[in-house]
């Protein structure tokens, strides 16, 4: 008989999550909600029962893949055409921007308490907290059914650029280590090796793939229109990977590849119960990855408010300046306020390097994980935050 390690952790985590998700729809709160929470009761900052591990790690990252490819079959090309503009020009401003405004505070905050936060440290910060939660926003999007609504393609076609984003960043990390000796020629390889896998991709799903998954779908059979999902969501991912990218922007240009047919249609109907529970692990895994000190607790607190308003804002600003409307603009900047799951990887990786110390990778997470905890109330809100400006 095979035993696993993590398995109790796993039934726990499950049994916990069911009791609190239950307890948090009567009081007519989102289950996202109830889904951190848990892992913060369950977790290191609780009562200690459970340890995030490389499994759930593993079954998280997975659950994030399976929901970016769900959420492209919502998309087809022609959508995200219409989308240039933000995703090439909006995308870009509210990400330097957001990092400009951020990094800039979080250094003078530090130099005005007696921080030892360094200049490579605040550029990483402001890094960090310029991305979105693209699991978090475009699962509510979808809920409400509002990403076909004008701020949720506005907020999808933002998002899509800081996925893209996220591998130069990474580099920028490395360049930010004390130590750093990357060679320019090193940089300009990754780079390229983005541009081209990209475009590669792009052209091999939309002209290649729309043929072959059809041998898939036709047959009646749901394990083969299951297997054949599958092959192509992870198959997708595992390329861009390879190639040093986001394994969900992989999976998210398979989906959009055959969006809007009834392929698209018949393998995202067969996923969703396994994308539901994949991503709902990555959620729990989002409560076990911090250790809550109480004593920094409500400066963090406030911290992310000031992270939220700074994003907020910056998003608005720049939609308007691309002529969306009020409405689209409020509501957008509103959505893509919080930190996403990005900036924990940015997080590790300027530890890792040596950019920042543990205390302040510590209050790192504890800060992105308070922007995803109100996240859904504030997407709930958006609507009548949007009339409210749009009357006035």
């Amino acid at each position: 008989m095979h035993s696993f390690d993590f398995l109790d952790e796993l039934v726990l985590l499950c049994v916990a999550a069911t009791v609190v998700i239950v307890l948090f729809r009567r009081l007519r709160m989102p289950p996202i909600i109830g889904l951190i929470v848990t892992g913060l009761i369950v977790g290191p900052s609780g009562i200690g029962i459970v340890q995030e591990s490389s499994v759930m790690s593993a079954i998280a990252e997975l659950g994030v893949v399976m929901l970016l490819f769900t959420i492209g079959l919502e998309f087809s090309l022609t959508d995200l055409a219409k989308l240039r503009s933000i995703v090439l020009v909006g995308g870009p401003l509210q990400v330097i921007a957001s990092t400009i405004v951020i990094g800039t505070g979080a250094y003078v905050a530090s130099y005005w308490s007696g921080g030892l936060l360094s200049y490579n440290g605040a550029a990483l910060v402001g890094m960090a907290m310029a991305l979105s939660s693209t699991a978090i926003c475009t699962k509510l999007l979808k809920e409400r059914n509002e990403l076909s609504e004008p701020h949720g393609r506005a907020v999808v076609g933002i998002l899509i650029f800081q996925d893209i984003a996220v591998v130069p960043m990474m580099i920028v990390v490395t360049l930010l280590a004390p130590s750093a000796s990357i060679a320019p020629a090193e940089i300009a390889l990754r780079i390229g090796l983005l541009i081209g896998v990209t475009g590669a991709m792009l052209f091999g799903l939309r002209y290649v793939l729309p043929r072959i998954i059809h041998y898939v779908t036709r047959d009646s059979s749901p394990e083969v229109v299951v297997l054949g999902g599958l092959a192509l969501c992870f198959g997708a991912a595992w390329i861009t990977s390879s190639a040093g990218l986001s394994m969900a922007l992989g999976a998210f240009i398979a989906g959009v590849a055959i969006a809007g047919s009834d392929d698209g249609h018949a393998i995202g109907k067969v996923m969703e119960p396994m994308r539901d529970a994949f991503t709902s692990v990555f959620f729990l895994s989002i409560g076990l990855l911090v250790n809550v000190s109480w004593v920094w607790l409500p400066y963090n607190i406030g911290t992310a408010m000031l992270v939220l308003a700074v994003n907020a804002i910056v998003v608005m600003l720049i939609l308007r300046f691309l002529k969306q409307g009020v409405r689209t603009a409020v509501m957008s900047g509103i959505i893509l306020s919080q930190v996403g799951e990005f900036s924990f990887l940015l997080a590790s990786a300027g530890l890792s390097y040596g950019v920042i110390n543990n205390a302040d990778y510590q209050n790192m997470l504890v800060t992105i994980i308070f922007t995803m905890i109100v996240t859904p109330t504030l997407v709930t809100l958006a609507p009548r935050v949007a009339e409210r400006v749009t009357a006035s």
